[in-house]
């Protein structure tokens, strides 16, 4: 979704907050299904969240919107059935 930062990045800002506030409480939004989101992307944003251990998480269905980049730039390929990445 065109994040300016890496995974690994984002797991070490989390692993620094922890350790100058360990009592932390931090929260996520995460938007599944995105347009050629695979299985496997799938996966990793799951190891990503336990990783995280975040006090919250908002967790949303990709819906287009309009004046954004990804309507025009991406075809939506999630299987609605299944609820699940289409499969490439």
């Amino acid at each position: 979704m065109n994040r300016g930062y890496t995974s690994q990045q984002y797991r070490d800002f989390i692993d620094r907050a922890r350790d100058l506030m360990p009592d932390i409480c931090i929260a996520s939004d995460f938007i599944v299904g995105f347009p050629t989101e695979t299985e496997e992307d799938h996966k990793s944003t799951l190891d990503l969240i336990r990783y995280c251990g975040f006090k919250n998480s908002f967790i949303f269905k990709y819906s287009p919107r309009p004046g954004t980049v990804a309507i025009d730039r991406f075809q939506d390929d999630v299987d609605e059935e299944n609820q699940a990445p289409a499969k490439q």
